[in-house]
């Protein structure tokens, strides 16, 4: 499907993010026409985590940032504000869901997300 991908974000900074080709699971190279899907992206301390860091959604709630898709593919990306909120101090993982319309999921393999705390304050 994808390779992982870590995610290094600079708090307070817009983070333009990225984007994910998806193919047909059935061939692997036929682009997947992803009309009607949805996404979710969550950041935790680690997989069984209870604890949620952050959100990305095609359908957020307040407070989630926004997961697009465009074609066959998917994205995330930050806002210098939703980035200013992120202050965890460890290590930190997300992965991405898509579920279509009928009901069947595609995990993006995930990875680390590494944030880099800002100094100089409004």
């Amino acid at each position: 499907m994808t390779d992982q991908r870590d995610l290094n974000i600079r708090q307070g900074a817009t983070w333009p993010g990225l984007a994910w080709p998806i193919f047909a699971p059935a061939d692997g190279v036929t682009p997947l026409d992803l009309a009607g899907w949805t996404a979710r992206a969550q950041v935790r301390p680690d997989a069984p985590s209870a604890t949620l860091y952050w959100t990305w959604s095609t359908a957020p709630d307040a407070g989630e940032g926004t997961a697009e898709i465009i074609g066959h593919e998917v994205g995330i990306a930050l806002t210098a504000a939703e980035s200013a909120q992120f202050s965890w101090g460890g290590p930190a993982g997300y992965d991405v869901k898509l579920t279509s319309p009928d009901g069947r999921v595609l995990v993006i393999p995930g990875g680390a997300v590494l944030i880099t705390r800002t100094y100089t304050r409004e």
